[in-house]
Order: C-alpha cells, then structure tokens, then sequence
C-alpha cells in the first residue's frame, strides 16, 4: 500500500460533537468525517461546508427507506440529496438494505431483508442509483439469524446486476459470523470490489448473551483489528481505501482516538514492511 493508500475517517452523527471532530482533523488522526447526511437535509451545503471546513466528506444515508417508498417519494428525498451531493462531492455515498416497516408500521430496529426473490431489490437499487445519478454502496447487514441465500452470495449479485458498490463493515460481518454462522471468508469474493470500509465496536445482547448487536459503543475488538488488517490493509490493492470507525452510542474520545491511533500505526507499520 501506498502512503496514502488508506484514509481514516469517522462517523458524525451528534451535532455537539462538532468541535471534537474537528480536532480529530486538526490533529491529523481522520481525514475525512462521514456525515449521516440524513440529519442535513434542511441545510444548504454552504452552511454544511462552513460547519466541516475544508474537511473531505463522505454521505452516509440511514432512512431513505428506498426498498419501502414509493418511487414519487424517493423522487423527493433525491433531489435533495442530489443537490447536496452536486454541491459537496462526497467521497462516496452509502445506504443500507434494510426493512423499516413491517405491515405499514414502523420498527424499533432494522431488519434483515430475506435475500430470496430478490428482483425487487435489484430493480429498487437501479431506481436509486438512476435519481440520484452516482454509484451507492449499500453497508453489509449484522445479521441475527441465519438466511437461506447467504448474505455474500446475494450482494456478489447484487453488485454485479446493478453496478452499485459495497460498503463493507467489517463489524457486521464478524456479527454475522457469530450470530448467523457466515464466515467472513466467504465475503473474499466481493472485497476485491470494494475500498471502503466501516469497522465498529459490538456487544451481546443483555436478554440474550449469545445474540451479538451492533452497538457503536466501545473500542474495536481484537476480531475487528485483525479484520481490518486481514481485509484492508492486506489486501494488497494499490487504490485508496477509506475506512471509518464508528462510535454512536456512549462516546468516549479517548477510545476513539486509541482506535484511530491504532489504524493509523498498523497501517504505517505495514507500509515500513514494504
């Protein structure tokens, strides 16, 4: 890998936060800070860019509900979007395949979609990508259970029917590992795909120590490091890759900043091998 072959970046999701993240940029530990853009759909992008400075941003979309609405409301929600990504030029923009409703009701949590006849889901992501007029990488899902179609197996064709990209969370796979008994290995196909990444912290359920969730709340696990060397500084291609560490839930900087040190070191370290 390059020198700059890996850009470090984190989530933003609570706007208190801001000077904080700021710092992170001004001591040179991210850069870039991946924004849930859904939280600025009321902002013009120059109060947006006043906010971040000069800082490089990516837009990551958490209910757009594309699989659910139909196709007048997204219609609605991507000239917005398309305006601010027109305006900003994110590095990358993201979504997930995920159930918000069930029988017209909304859910407390996400769900996972069944990857079963899933024409529909091809030909919503094709919508999505055509209004807003970019590539989408959809995040890979922590699942719960196990499904019949693997969860690899139905975005190798996902991608390749649709041309959109994958965001893989390296977190979520190591969940599904647990949980639902995919390896991560047999994602190896599809990360040759993809350069961006997401790597969290997660926690067993406190109703059910055997489920693992994906909470944002903690240091990365020894599993997520060695993932995250295994699969993205590893991986021996030479692109720029983009990773974030996200923390949602109980931010503790200090943490955040030992996690980002870490990534930071181990990528230095690998590249000094070269």
């Amino acid at each position: 890998m390059t020198a700059d072959s890996l850009m470090l970046g984190v989530n933003f999701t609570t706007p208190t936060n801001l000077e904080k993240i700021q710092s992170l940029h001004s001591e040179n530990r991210i850069g870039f800070v991946e924004i849930l853009i859904d939280n600025f759909l009321t902002c013009d992008p120059i109060s947006i860019r006043k906010a971040f400075g000069e800082i490089p941003l990516a837009f990551h979309i958490m209910k757009s509900r594309f699989l659910e609405v139909d196709y007048a409301t997204l219609k609605q929600i991507g000239r917005i979007l398309k305006n601010l990504i027109n305006e900003l030029k994110p590095i990358y923009i993201s979504d997930h395949i995920a159930k918000f409703n069930c029988d017209g009701l909304p859910m407390p949590v996400l769900a996972e979609v069944d990857y079963t006849g899933n024409d529909h889901i091809a030909k919503k992501v094709s919508d999505w990508q055509e209004i807003l007029g970019v590539q989408i990488f959809f995040e890979n899902f922590p699942s719960a259970f196990p499904s019949e179609i693997p969860q690899p197996v139905f975005f190798e064709k996902l991608v390749r029917d649709c041309d959109c990209g994958l965001l893989f969370d390296l977190s979520n796979a190591i969940i599904a590992q647990n949980n639902a008994n995919v390896a991560i290995e047999a994602w190896s196909g599809i990360l040759s795909q993809t350069n961006h990444f997401h790597v969290g912290g997660y926690s067993p359920s406190t109703m059910n120590q055997n489920l693992w969730l994906d909470t944002h709340n903690c240091e990365l696990s020894p599993a997520s490091k060695s993932a995250v060397t295994q699969w993205v500084l590893n991986s021996g291609k030479p692109s720029q890759k983009t990773l974030v560490i996200e923390y949602d839930h109980s931010i503790d900087f200090t943490k955040w900043k030992k996690d980002l040190d870490w990534a930071r070191n181990a990528s230095q370290v690998l590249r000094g091998a070269e």
